[in-house]
């Protein structure tokens, strides 16, 4: 840490001489980001079908530092589907992380238009955060381009009502 003091023309201290050392340059490691192994990164899926304005936004502890943030007067019903790869066809389980703040919604999850789990509120009360990951169920995926149907279905009675979604990654694993 480095004190400065000011003082009248012709004043005196009792400090001691400042020393080179007192103001070397050290450097500052470089930052890098961290993505999660095997995940399929919301903001780098395809964007198929949209309702408002899906785009990726910079948000430091998402993988990558980015996520794909949906927003723009959403209401309930709008959809967003993405489309992502599978290794190889099958059943996996998928897994996602998301984000969660004071105005985003209550949405809905189907890969292949088949229905993926329950609902899920991405409301937050006090600050936007990055969840877990969450089990969105398992999915039947033929290998190749699947696609990701994200529909609004409400929002907390708590929330803002923006309605909006931030998806982080989703990660397949294979259905035993």
């Amino acid at each position: 840490m480095i004190d400065y003091w000011y003082a009248v023309p012709g004043a005196t201290d009792g400090f001691k001489p400042i020393q080179p050392d007192d103001v070397a340059l050290r450097a500052i490691p470089e930052y890098t980001s961290s993505s999660v192994k095997g995940a399929i990164e919301g903001e780098k899926m395809k964007i198929l079908e949209k309702s408002g304005a899906p785009e990726p936004q910079n948000w430091g502890g998402t993988s990558g530092d980015h996520h794909l943030w949906w927003k723009g007067g959403q209401k309930p019903g709008d959809k967003l589907v993405l489309g992502f790869n599978a290794p190889e066809a099958g059943n996996f389980r998928v897994l996602g992380r998301f984000l969660k703040a004071v105005d985003y919604g209550i949405a809905s999850f189907a890969f292949n238009d088949a229905k993926a789990g329950p609902p899920i509120d991405f409301y937050n009360a006090d600050d936007v955060v990055v969840t877990g990951e969450i089990d969105l169920g398992t999915a039947e995926l033929k290998a190749g381009e699947n696609r990701l149907a994200i529909t609004i279905v409400g929002a907390n009675e708590k929330a803002e009502k923006g309605y909006m979604v931030g998806l982080d990654y989703i990660v397949l694993k294979p259905a035993k």
